[in-house]
Protein backbone atom coordinates (compact mmCIF):
# COMPACT_ATOMS: atom_id res chain seq x y z
CA UNK A 1 0.00 0.00 0.00
CA UNK A 2 2.45 2.26 0.83
CA UNK A 3 4.95 1.77 -2.30
CA UNK A 4 1.57 1.93 -4.37
CA UNK A 5 -1.27 4.13 -3.26
CA UNK A 6 0.69 6.54 -0.90
CA UNK A 7 2.92 7.50 -3.32
CA UNK A 8 0.26 8.10 -6.16
CA UNK A 9 -1.36 10.00 -3.75
CA UNK A 10 1.50 11.72 -2.71
CA UNK A 11 1.93 12.68 -6.89
CA UNK A 12 -1.39 13.59 -7.14
CA UNK A 13 -0.94 16.23 -4.08
CA UNK A 14 2.55 17.28 -5.65
CA UNK A 15 1.20 17.73 -9.29
CA UNK A 16 -2.41 19.61 -7.64
CA UNK A 17 -0.27 22.16 -5.14
CA UNK A 18 2.92 22.16 -6.83
CA UNK A 19 2.44 21.40 -10.61
CA UNK A 20 5.13 18.62 -10.46
CA UNK A 21 4.83 15.10 -9.35
CA UNK A 22 8.25 14.42 -10.19
CA UNK A 23 9.47 15.18 -6.75
CA UNK A 24 8.26 12.16 -5.57
CA UNK A 25 11.16 9.53 -5.67
CA UNK A 26 9.66 6.27 -7.43
CA UNK A 27 8.98 3.81 -5.04
CA UNK A 28 10.80 0.72 -7.02
CA UNK A 29 14.01 2.08 -7.05
CA UNK A 30 16.94 1.43 -4.46
CA UNK A 31 16.78 5.16 -2.98
CA UNK A 32 12.76 4.89 -2.61
CA UNK A 33 12.72 6.20 1.40
CA UNK A 34 10.81 3.43 2.73
CA UNK A 35 12.03 0.64 4.91
CA UNK A 36 11.07 -1.61 7.73
CA UNK A 37 11.91 -2.05 11.31
CA UNK A 38 10.92 -5.81 11.71
CA UNK A 39 11.97 -8.97 13.22
CA UNK A 40 13.35 -10.03 9.78
CA UNK A 41 16.37 -7.56 9.83
CA UNK A 42 19.34 -8.31 11.55
CA UNK A 43 21.20 -6.62 14.12
CA UNK A 44 23.56 -4.97 11.98
CA UNK A 45 20.53 -3.68 9.54
CA UNK A 46 18.93 -2.60 12.37
CA UNK A 47 21.96 -0.21 13.34
CA UNK A 48 22.17 0.76 9.68
CA UNK A 49 17.77 2.16 9.99
CA UNK A 50 18.91 3.73 12.77
CA UNK A 51 21.55 5.61 11.12
CA UNK A 52 19.59 6.37 8.00
CA UNK A 53 17.05 7.64 10.19
CA UNK A 54 18.86 10.49 11.52
CA UNK A 55 19.22 12.12 7.81
CA UNK A 56 17.42 14.54 6.11
CA UNK A 57 16.18 15.91 2.64
CA UNK A 58 18.34 16.46 0.98
CA UNK A 59 20.40 13.20 1.74
CA UNK A 60 19.53 10.65 -1.04
CA UNK A 61 19.71 7.45 2.08
CA UNK A 62 16.87 9.49 3.73
CA UNK A 63 13.97 7.14 4.60
CA UNK A 64 10.60 8.89 4.55
CA UNK A 65 8.51 6.11 6.03
CA UNK A 66 9.36 3.13 8.07
CA UNK A 67 6.92 0.39 8.48
CA UNK A 68 7.17 -1.42 12.04
CA UNK A 69 6.38 -3.64 14.60
CA UNK A 70 6.29 -3.45 17.85
CA UNK A 71 10.30 -3.24 18.06
CA UNK A 72 9.55 0.80 17.83
CA UNK A 73 9.15 1.17 21.36
CA UNK A 74 12.21 0.83 22.39
CA UNK A 75 15.49 1.80 21.65
CA UNK A 76 14.56 4.79 18.73
CA UNK A 77 15.43 7.80 19.94
CA UNK A 78 15.52 9.71 16.78
CA UNK A 79 15.22 13.87 17.15
CA UNK A 80 13.24 14.19 13.75
CA UNK A 81 10.76 11.99 13.60
CA UNK A 82 7.21 13.65 13.78
CA UNK A 83 4.59 11.73 12.46
CA UNK A 84 3.19 8.18 13.46
CA UNK A 85 0.04 5.68 12.38
CA UNK A 86 -0.86 2.82 15.17
CA UNK A 87 -2.30 0.15 13.49
CA UNK A 88 -4.51 -0.99 15.77
CA UNK A 89 -4.47 -0.91 19.89
CA UNK A 90 -1.27 -2.28 21.14
CA UNK A 91 -1.93 -5.20 23.55
CA UNK A 92 -0.41 -3.02 26.87
CA UNK A 93 -0.53 0.60 27.84
CA UNK A 94 3.60 0.42 28.32
CA UNK A 95 3.87 -0.49 24.16
CA UNK A 96 1.63 2.15 23.49
CA UNK A 97 3.38 4.85 25.46
CA UNK A 98 6.41 4.20 24.47
CA UNK A 99 6.02 3.48 20.43
CA UNK A 100 4.23 6.73 20.68
CA UNK A 101 7.04 8.53 22.55
CA UNK A 102 9.35 7.41 19.61
CA UNK A 103 7.99 11.11 17.94
CA UNK A 104 7.84 14.66 19.10
CA UNK A 105 10.98 14.48 20.80
CA UNK A 106 11.69 18.03 20.23
CA UNK A 107 10.07 21.11 20.53
CA UNK A 108 11.41 22.35 16.89
CA UNK A 109 9.78 19.15 15.74
CA UNK A 110 6.35 18.35 16.69
CA UNK A 111 4.55 15.26 16.76
CA UNK A 112 1.51 14.07 15.55
CA UNK A 113 -0.11 10.75 16.31
CA UNK A 114 -3.02 8.93 14.02
CA UNK A 115 -4.48 5.53 15.94
CA UNK A 116 -6.28 3.30 13.25
CA UNK A 117 -8.84 1.62 15.64
CA UNK A 118 -10.55 -1.57 14.27
CA UNK A 119 -14.31 -1.72 15.17
CA UNK A 120 -14.59 -5.28 15.17
CA UNK A 121 -12.22 -5.83 17.85
CA UNK A 122 -13.03 -5.31 20.96
CA UNK A 123 -10.47 -4.24 22.62
CA UNK A 124 -10.31 -1.41 19.63
CA UNK A 125 -13.27 -0.08 20.21
CA UNK A 126 -13.13 0.35 23.82
CA UNK A 127 -10.35 2.76 23.15
CA UNK A 128 -12.15 4.25 20.98
CA UNK A 129 -15.12 4.60 23.33
CA UNK A 130 -12.77 5.82 25.98
CA UNK A 131 -10.20 7.60 23.89
CA UNK A 132 -10.23 10.78 25.45
CA UNK A 133 -10.62 9.57 29.73
CA UNK A 134 -8.08 7.33 28.68
CA UNK A 135 -4.96 9.62 27.26
CA UNK A 136 -6.10 12.06 29.95
CA UNK A 137 -5.29 9.47 32.77
CA UNK A 138 -2.81 7.00 30.32
CA UNK A 139 -0.30 6.83 32.76
CA UNK A 140 -2.34 5.10 35.40
CA UNK A 141 -2.63 2.46 33.02
CA UNK A 142 0.89 1.47 32.55
CA UNK A 143 1.06 -2.44 33.82
CA UNK A 144 3.63 -4.03 36.07
CA UNK A 145 6.64 -5.46 34.16
CA UNK A 146 8.84 -8.18 35.90
CA UNK A 147 12.22 -7.77 36.02
CA UNK A 148 15.26 -10.19 36.64
CA UNK A 149 18.43 -7.73 37.25
CA UNK A 150 20.83 -10.52 38.61
CA UNK A 151 19.98 -13.49 36.39
CA UNK A 152 22.76 -14.99 34.89
CA UNK A 153 22.76 -14.01 31.24
CA UNK A 154 22.02 -10.31 32.27
CA UNK A 155 25.33 -9.96 34.69
CA UNK A 156 27.31 -12.07 32.31
CA UNK A 157 26.94 -9.84 30.04
CA UNK A 158 27.16 -6.74 31.98
CA UNK A 159 29.02 -6.77 35.26
CA UNK A 160 32.30 -5.37 34.24
CA UNK A 161 30.48 -2.31 32.40
CA UNK A 162 28.46 -2.14 36.27
CA UNK A 163 31.52 -2.23 37.80
CA UNK A 164 33.82 0.01 36.03
CA UNK A 165 31.25 2.55 36.14
CA UNK A 166 31.21 2.42 39.73
CA UNK A 167 34.99 2.77 40.22
CA UNK A 168 35.05 5.53 37.89
CA UNK A 169 32.12 7.64 39.85
CA UNK A 170 33.71 6.91 43.35
CA UNK A 171 37.64 7.79 42.90
CA UNK A 172 38.53 10.73 41.08
CA UNK A 173 42.19 9.23 40.20
CA UNK A 174 39.82 6.52 37.82
CA UNK A 175 37.47 9.13 36.41
CA UNK A 176 39.01 10.14 33.26
CA UNK A 177 39.71 7.63 29.86
CA UNK A 178 42.75 7.04 30.50
CA UNK A 179 43.23 6.15 33.49
CA UNK A 180 41.94 2.50 33.39
CA UNK A 181 45.77 1.91 33.95
CA UNK A 182 45.49 3.43 37.30
CA UNK A 183 43.42 0.42 38.85
CA UNK A 184 44.78 -1.49 41.65
CA UNK A 185 42.34 -4.38 43.03
CA UNK A 186 42.44 -3.16 46.71
CA UNK A 187 40.54 -0.12 45.16
CA UNK A 188 37.44 -2.17 44.03
CA UNK A 189 36.69 -3.73 47.93
CA UNK A 190 33.99 -1.61 48.50
CA UNK A 191 32.16 -1.69 45.21
CA UNK A 192 32.67 -5.40 45.59
CA UNK A 193 30.82 -5.32 49.02
CA UNK A 194 27.92 -3.08 47.40
CA UNK A 195 27.16 -5.08 44.70
CA UNK A 196 27.36 -8.46 46.68
CA UNK A 197 24.98 -7.09 49.30
CA UNK A 198 22.63 -6.17 46.85
CA UNK A 199 22.18 -9.25 45.02
CA UNK A 200 22.08 -10.87 48.79
CA UNK A 201 19.29 -8.40 49.10
CA UNK A 202 17.59 -8.58 45.54
CA UNK A 203 17.97 -12.48 45.14
CA UNK A 204 16.98 -13.44 48.35
CA UNK A 205 20.18 -15.76 49.57
CA UNK A 206 22.68 -15.96 51.67
CA UNK A 207 26.63 -16.51 51.27
CA UNK A 208 26.39 -20.27 51.18
CA UNK A 209 24.61 -20.51 48.21
CA UNK A 210 25.86 -21.40 44.69
CA UNK A 211 24.36 -18.41 43.12
CA UNK A 212 26.02 -16.18 45.43
CA UNK A 213 29.27 -18.14 44.86
CA UNK A 214 29.24 -17.67 40.99
CA UNK A 215 27.82 -13.71 41.25
CA UNK A 216 30.82 -13.25 43.52
CA UNK A 217 33.45 -15.43 41.01
CA UNK A 218 32.15 -13.16 38.14
CA UNK A 219 33.20 -9.99 40.06
CA UNK A 220 36.14 -11.07 41.48
CA UNK A 221 37.58 -12.87 38.32
CA UNK A 222 36.92 -9.34 36.63
CA UNK A 223 38.89 -7.02 38.75
CA UNK A 224 42.17 -9.82 38.51
CA UNK A 225 41.55 -9.74 34.45
CA UNK A 226 41.68 -6.07 34.51
CA UNK A 227 44.74 -5.60 36.63
CA UNK A 228 46.64 -8.27 34.72
CA UNK A 229 45.76 -6.49 31.40
CA UNK A 230 47.10 -3.92 32.64
CA UNK A 231 50.73 -5.79 33.46
CA UNK A 232 50.59 -7.19 30.13
CA UNK A 233 50.06 -4.34 28.65
CA UNK A 234 53.00 -2.37 30.52
CA UNK A 235 55.26 -5.31 29.91
CA UNK A 236 54.95 -5.17 26.28
CA UNK A 237 57.99 -3.02 24.86
CA UNK A 238 55.89 -3.14 21.87
CA UNK A 239 53.01 -0.62 22.63
CA UNK A 240 53.28 2.65 23.22
CA UNK A 241 49.69 2.90 25.13
CA UNK A 242 48.42 2.09 28.76
CA UNK A 243 45.26 0.99 29.09
CA UNK A 244 41.66 2.99 28.40
CA UNK A 245 38.27 2.45 29.43
CA UNK A 246 36.81 2.34 25.69
CA UNK A 247 38.19 4.25 22.56
CA UNK A 248 35.99 7.74 22.73
CA UNK A 249 34.69 9.68 19.54
CA UNK A 250 37.21 12.62 18.76
CA UNK A 251 35.64 15.88 17.83
CA UNK A 252 38.17 17.66 16.53
CA UNK A 253 39.40 14.73 14.21
CA UNK A 254 35.91 13.66 13.80
CA UNK A 255 36.78 9.65 14.32
CA UNK A 256 36.65 7.65 17.21
CA UNK A 257 40.05 6.81 18.85
CA UNK A 258 41.91 3.94 17.94
CA UNK A 259 43.97 2.79 20.92
CA UNK A 260 44.27 -1.08 20.91
CA UNK A 261 43.95 -1.16 24.86
CA UNK A 262 41.14 -1.02 25.57
CA UNK A 263 38.33 -2.84 28.27
CA UNK A 264 35.09 -2.44 26.97
CA UNK A 265 34.34 -2.22 22.85
CA UNK A 266 30.72 -1.69 21.17
CA UNK A 267 28.61 -4.61 21.20
CA UNK A 268 28.25 -4.02 17.44
CA UNK A 269 31.89 -5.23 17.15
CA UNK A 270 31.80 -8.19 19.26
CA UNK A 271 33.07 -9.71 16.37
CA UNK A 272 36.95 -8.26 16.88
CA UNK A 273 36.64 -9.24 20.35
CA UNK A 274 39.03 -12.14 21.42
CA UNK A 275 37.98 -15.37 23.13
CA UNK A 276 37.96 -14.26 27.25
CA UNK A 277 40.11 -11.02 27.19
CA UNK A 278 39.99 -7.90 26.33
CA UNK A 279 38.36 -6.09 24.84
CA UNK A 280 34.91 -6.94 26.23
CA UNK A 281 31.92 -6.53 23.92
CA UNK A 282 29.49 -4.45 25.87
CA UNK A 283 25.76 -3.44 24.99
CA UNK A 284 25.21 0.55 25.01
CA UNK A 285 21.59 -0.22 26.27
CA UNK A 286 19.95 -3.57 27.06
CA UNK A 287 16.91 -2.19 25.08
CA UNK A 288 19.02 -3.26 21.75
CA UNK A 289 16.91 -5.78 19.72
CA UNK A 290 19.59 -9.02 19.62
CA UNK A 291 19.79 -11.57 17.00
CA UNK A 292 18.58 -15.28 17.34
CA UNK A 293 19.51 -17.15 20.10
CA UNK A 294 21.22 -20.98 19.77
CA UNK A 295 18.67 -23.20 21.77
CA UNK A 296 20.01 -26.61 22.58
CA UNK A 297 18.00 -29.23 23.20
CA UNK A 298 18.88 -31.22 26.72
Amino acid sequence: MVEDDVVKNMGFLADAIYGNKNNIRDPGSPENGIDELTGRKTQREINEIRDKLEKSLPDKDVISVLLATNMISVGIDIDRLSLMTVNGQPKSATEYIQATGRIGRRAEFPGSVFVLLNPYKPRDLSHYENFVGFHNTMQKHVEPSSLTPFSIPAYTRAIHAVFISMMRLSNHFLAEKTQANDFEISEGESATKFLLERFKSVEQVDENSQSYKDFEKKVVTFQEQWQKFIQEVDDNTSLDETVWYNNPYDPYHKEQEKNPSVLMIEFAKRGEQKSDKFPISTPESFRDVEQQLEMEYV
